[in-house]
């Protein structure tokens, strides 16, 4: 039996793009590690993280981010070990819901105007950015969409040089989907 009492333990998702892992312990002795696992089966288990135990007297506070969970149902749980042996925490469970999320370029190619069609559960703000082939930004925008299916209207695409665009949508740092234009004269 490892020497470490586990006062608290707990996963919640923060956003649906994170989950906050959390624990304290008192008395911690000849441990070696802390493993964040997740599972989204509960019987499969991955390492998402390592810790170093403290090995200190008193109260000690933990906390991992995953960064990248699993749609759906996700267990999370502690694999402690120390001193050849191994102990695990309880496990917690953890729902992340990405929504459904769809864009449509039209029409491609384009010569006088461009519309991004919107399809999105949740209500949100976007981060529109075309960029030329040497990767320079053509033309910026952020729009915010209510829930279900929105339109985008670019005009003056006839301004453009003719050619391929990368048009690449982002919500907050998280690119939400990237795609080829093509503007002709």
């Amino acid at each position: 039996l490892l020497p470490v009492s586990i006062l608290s333990f707990d996963a919640k998702a923060e956003n649906d793009h994170q989950v906050k892992v959390e624990w304290t312990t008192e008395n911690e002795s000849m441990l070696e590690n802390y493993e964040v696992q997740r599972s989204t089966d509960a019987s499969t288990w991955k390492t998402i993280a390592t810790l170093s135990a403290r090995n200190e007297s008193g109260l000690q506070q933990y906390q991992v981010y995953d960064n990248e969970p699993a749609k759906g149902r996700s267990y999370y749980r502690l694999r402690i070990t120390g001193n050849g042996a191994v102990k695990f925490s309880t496990t917690k469970s953890v729902f992340i819901d990405r929504g459904r999320l769809g864009f449509r370029v039209m029409p491609n190619p384009a010569s006088e105007q461009l519309q991004l069609q919107v399809n999105t559960e949740h209500p949100g703000a976007f981060n529109i950015k075309f960029y030329d082939m040497t990767g320079r930004v053509v033309r910026e925008a952020q729009k915010e969409v209510e829930a279900g299916e929105s339109s985008i209207t670019f005009n003056n695409i006839s301004q453009w040089p003719a050619g391929m665009y990368i048009l690449a949508v982002f919500q907050g740092t998280d690119k939400v989907f990237a795609g080829k234009v093509y503007v002709t004269k």
